[in-house]
């Protein structure tokens, strides 16, 4: 991976648009050499900076062309051809640098997303409402990251724990999950995905609608109602099981289901 991409790794990181895999790619840069680390830190400190700046500022254009002639009509006429023109690329590089960084950081600040961050502990469950009218119902000991408000072609939100979604149709929008292991992937449907660090598996329930699952390396399960899919840490390649039981939801929906199911599974499942 070259600097260039390093940099556009880095700008993503900032913005808040880097994925579990990018974000990885981006750590193990970082480790390669103590100068890579001192330039993201040095850009990192720069970004940080230029949050401070009030977002209404609009330069005063003509006030600052009549200051620089002003300083032109100040200067002294220099006796010789060379030393005239000695200053002008000069001037040049400094106005084309300052015109640079001013459209520069007007398009950083308008490409930057606020985040929201939820979190739950033991025994707690939390209602989120997303800018989109998606909503999610956080399960105990959880954490849900995302945008206060949705920018650009995905909405991309993180989870770590246990949640379930509903997520309003918007086939112009794809609606991402970027959980500890995979990606999920939904135009609009209610799913469940348990995703917690500490269990070494992911799970993804379908109650509604299509949902796309993937694992970095393996080519994306398309899950319908009643599917599940299942990565393991040690094995992360997905499984995908039918006609799943929805007892999983019974931390949300409050109710269980059983049908000519064997009395052990049904003391297991309580």
């Amino acid at each position: 991976m070259n600097h260039i991409d390093r940099i556009l790794l880095l700008h993503k990181r900032l913005t808040g648009r880097i994925t579990g895999a990018e974000q990885r790619a981006l750590d193990h840069l970082m480790k390669s050499g103590d100068k890579q680390e001192k330039e993201n830190e040095v850009i990192s400190r720069i970004w940080e900076a230029s949050g401070k700046y009030p977002n209404q500022f609009q330069p005063d254009v003509d006030k600052a062309w009549n200051s620089f002639q002003t300083k032109m009509a100040a200067q002294p006429v220099p006796m010789r051809r060379s030393r005239r023109s000695a200053w002008i690329p000069r001037v040049a590089a400094t106005l084309v640098l300052l015109v640079s960084a001013w459209f520069g950081w007007q398009y950083f600040n308008s490409n930057s997303i606020s985040y929201a961050t939820v979190y739950t502990g033991s025994g707690e469950q939390e209602q989120v409402v997303l800018s989109d009218g998606s909503s999610v119902r956080l399960g105990e000991n959880s954490m849900i990251r995302y945008p206060e408000t949705f920018k650009g072609d995905t909405r991309q939100v993180e989870l770590n724990g246990m949640a379930f979604f509903e997520v309003q149709p918007d086939p112009q929008h794809p609606f991402q999950i970027q959980a500890n292991l995979g990606q999920i992937e939904v135009l609009g449907t209610s799913f469940l995905v348990r995703s917690y660090p500490a269990e070494q598996v992911e799970e993804v329930l379908v109650k509604t609608g299509r949902v796309a699952y993937q694992i970095p390396g393996q080519e994306a399960l398309i899950l319908t109602v009643g599917d599940k899919a299942i990565a393991r840490t040690d094995n992360p390649l997905a499984q995908r099981i039918q006609d799943a039981s929805f007892n999983d939801l019974a931390w949300f929906t409050g109710e269980f289901q059983f049908s000519n199911t064997p009395l052990t599974e049904v003391l297991h499942t309580l």
